[in-house]
């Protein structure tokens, strides 16, 4: 991989499949066209690390289990997500792994 370690350059692992900042952003443009809000529920369990697990290099990394609420009209979806951020020296993400089920998702696409 290039070096990211600017956020402009930040790179995505969404269920293995690697995207861009601006690709990232290109899908929750899908979303929003589509008409799907989001929403994060409340009860969300985050820590942090200076270790990486997948390769066993130090970074500042934060992991988190979310529920997010996906709607479209009267149809919602809940998704648990399991994310992984690596920040930079200055606050920003510049890597980041999400593992979720999106089958309720593209349904909710349809």
């Amino acid at each position: 991989f290039p070096s990211h370690d600017n956020a402009d350059s930040a790179i995505f692992h969404d269920n293995l499949k690697i995207t861009t900042l601006a690709e990232n952003v290109a899908m929750q443009k899908q979303f929003i066209a589509a008409g799907i809000k989001v929403k994060v529920q409340p009860k969300q369990y985050i820590w942090g690390s200076h270790f990486n697990f997948k390769d066993g290099t130090t970074g500042d990394y934060v992991y988190s289990y979310i529920t997010v609420t996906f709607m479209r009209g009267d149809k919602s979806v809940d998704v648990v997500n399991f994310q992984a951020d690596k920040f930079n020296k200055d606050g920003k993400i510049i890597e980041e792994y999400m593992v979720y089920d999106q089958t309720g998702i593209i349904e909710l696409m349809k």
